[in-house]
């Protein structure tokens, strides 16, 4: 893992910090965090998608494939911390706009199709969130 962040370290000092190459990169580090189930950095995880997003946003637009990438990891990174109605709400707005900019059958539509089903699945296992008395 410290190469990689070594290499955003690098790759920010010789580029602009929302140049698209940096922010594919650090979207993929978030990617490497999560599958290392790194939980206890989760919430520098979700600030750093976050950060990424809104750079992705101003420099890519809202619908550009890497952008849509980026909302897709904070999808999952957010269904992780049990915040899966954030979740859906986000998986929901990437497959739709995948199938608008990349039509129904690319594979990253098919995969935030697959995502949502799962999102959907994981909402409604989660046991109703009450005030502790039955």
């Amino acid at each position: 893992m410290e190469l990689g962040e070594k290499i955003l370290e690098a790759r920010q000092r010789i580029l602009c910090s929302e140049h698209p190459d940096i922010l594919v990169l650090m979207n993929d580090l978030s990617i490497v965090y999560n599958g290392l189930g790194r939980h206890q950095e989760a919430m520098e995880l979700i600030e750093l998608l976050e950060k990424t997003l809104e750079a992705m946003q101003r420099t890519l637009g809202s619908e550009h494939p890497d952008t849509l990438r980026v909302i897709h990891t904070l999808a999952i990174g957010y269904g992780n911390l049990g915040r899966h109605q954030e979740a859906t709400d986000l998986v929901e707005k990437v497959s739709e706009a995948s199938q608008r900019t990349l039509g129904s059958e690319h594979p990253d539509t098919l995969l935030s199709m697959y995502r949502l089903a799962i999102t959907i699945l994981q909402q409604s296992r989660e046991p109703p969130r009450g005030d502790g008395v039955e």
